[in-house]
């Protein structure tokens, strides 16, 4: 009849279908089979490397410079869920792999 759906607290379950649209976190619920479907959003930091190659500075010197950042979903403002910031990386990252985002990331 449906799905028992399970999500850690490092991870945001969008169980979205007929009910409409809920994200867990930290929390299990139910996606009925037929009508709705789950999918998992890492919460996770994500390091991704950046490289610039003939990059300029501000007194016109082109260098060459690999760098590391460090990303993640804002997940809370002020000790409350920011559902707003989930729903916003669901939309832009939902369906893509690791690498999908790395890539999008860097551009």
């Amino acid at each position: 009849m449906g799905n028992v759906v399970v999500a850690s607290p490092n991870l945001a379950v969008i169980v979205s279908g007929y009910r409409g649209q809920r994200i867990l976190i930290g929390q299990c619920g139910f996606a009925i089979w037929c009508i709705e479907e789950a999918h998992n959003l890492s919460l996770e930091i994500m390091t991704i490397t950046v490289n610039s190659s003939d990059a300029e500075t501000v007194k016109g010197v082109k260098i060459n410079m690999k760098a590391f950042a460090q990303v993640k979903v804002k997940t809370r403002v002020d000790g409350k869920l920011d559902m707003a910031s989930i729903k916003l990386a669901a939309t832009n990252f939902l369906s893509a792999s690791e690498r999908e985002i790395e890539d999008s990331l860097q551009k």
